[in-house]
């Protein structure tokens, strides 16, 4: 019952134009393995590792790794294919939908500032290869630093089998990349350590921060709302909050790492929602 009621309220805010897409996670590391198999590309090797660094956005215990040869392919990293067969069952679950999202997120660790590249292949639009839009430069802005790198893909709305990781275009020397939590969302933004999510509702903005959280949730001019509710991606609530204050701030400390949903209510109903990821 829970889950249909949460499916009804997705329905129902997505017509009102409150909430985007559920993300999808494209590969996380997490669990027994790989959610598909990494073909690496000539001049490298991949695998999943332990995470060497779990600080800032990223606290991951898994990651995955690239070992780069000194001589390598300009395309140095891997490729995965997760067609099974041409049903649009098939496509829907597993290929990648750059239909109701368009931004693909990548969390890196390097050594050295390089491009990244990312490629979608097999739909019906053909292959589409780009350099990362943000940062600016297309280059990561961070060194031996976890730091989320941002693809814009809103252009070829089309669910696409095979997905191709190039973290390391320009560089011609040895080295190793680490990368994890690759989604596709509708948010253009990288996640940050101070990243604020702000969502529009028809009470004005809904301002949420930091994003990923730790601890404590803040909920900018909160005061206009009657409760708030969090529920995991599964659609149960897990956590309501009552007499909000001005800028409310919700402890989070109990919830599991994951993706959740924040619903705000007012005395006519839904107000808004916004999303945030719980390290």
């Amino acid at each position: 019952m829970r889950t249909r009621q949460f499916l009804l309220l997705c329905v129902g805010l997505s017509v009102l134009g409150w909430v985007n897409a559920q993300e999808q996670i494209i590969e996380n590391f997490e669990g027994s393995g790989p959610k598909s198999v990494m073909n690496a590309i000539s001049g490298g090797t991949v695998s999943i590792v332990a995470n060497p660094s779990k600080s800032g956005i990223n606290t991951s215990d898994s990651v995955g790794m690239l070992v780069i040869d000194a001589v390598h392919d300009p395309w140095v990293g891997f490729w995965v294919n997760r067609r099974t067969d041409n049903s649009p069952a098939d496509s829907a679950e597993q290929w990648i939908n750059a239909v109701d999202n368009h931004y693909v997120h990548v969390m890196v660790y390097k050594d050295a500032p390089s491009n990244l590249k990312f490629k979608l292949e097999g739909s019906w639009r053909g292959t589409f290869e780009r350099y990362a839009t943000t940062p600016d430069s297309g280059k990561n802005s961070k060194i031996n630093e976890w730091e989320d790198i941002v693809i814009d893909f809103s252009d070829v709305p089309a669910y696409y089998p095979i997905w191709l990781l190039s973290p390391y275009w320009d560089r011609t020397e040895a080295g190793v990349v680490y990368f994890d939590n690759i989604v596709i969302n509708n948010n253009p933004n990288p996640i940050t350590a101070n990243s604020v999510v702000t969502t529009r509702s028809h009470n004005g903005l809904i301002e949420v921060y930091p994003n990923p959280v730790t601890d404590k949730l803040i909920i900018k001019n909160a005061a206009k709302f009657s409760r708030i509710v969090i529920t995991n991606v599964l659609g149960e609530q897990v956590m309501q909050v009552n007499n909000l204050k001005e800028n409310a701030v919700i402890n989070t400390h109990s919830l599991q790492s994951g993706l959740y949903l924040l619903i705000a209510y007012d005395n006519d109903g839904v107000a808004g929602v916004a999303q945030f990821f719980k390290k």
